[in-house]
């Protein structure tokens, strides 16, 4: 949910990638020109190409998918495990929050409305869960 959050992952920024593809002496070609570059170039880096649906992955001459992305703050349940019960609950609710927004411009309004039903209910659970655990006191589920 790393889109609701406002934060990028994996980063956006081509120059996080370059700099990793130079420590592994790899070299980023384009799809379409893949077949005129060599294997390896007089520098000892060799050819990959980036998978355009999944930033930070690519692939190199003898098919091998290679993960540039940084796992230290990949969201996954290795790295939610070691945040506290109240940032897990506050960045479930900033998700939460950021969803609603975005539901705001779906065109289909029986849908927008049973989603935006269910993300109160769930929103309205974290907050009972927050008040029990004394993470916040005396809000309503609305903020």
């Amino acid at each position: 949910c790393p889109e609701y959050l406002g934060s990028d992952w994996p980063p956006p920024e081509e120059s996080f990638y370059e700099k990793k593809l130079n420590e592994r002496k790899l070299r980023k070609v384009p799809l379409d020109e893949w077949e005129y570059h060599p294997d390896e170039d007089e520098h000892g880096f060799r050819k990959v190409y980036e998978l355009s649906q999944f930033r930070g992955l690519f692939r190199n001459s003898t098919a091998d998918l290679i993960d540039l992305r940084p796992k230290e703050t990949c969201p996954c349940r290795n790295n939610f495990m070691l945040r506290s019960e109240e940032a897990l609950c506050n960045m479930l609710m900033a998700a939460y929050d950021n969803q609603s927004e975005e539901l705001e411009s779906c065109r289909y309004q029986h849908h927008r409305d049973q989603v935006q039903k269910e993300i109160q209910d769930a929103r309205e659970a974290i907050m009972r869960i927050m008040r029990f655990y004394g993470f916040y006191q005396n809000q309503s589920p609305d903020g």
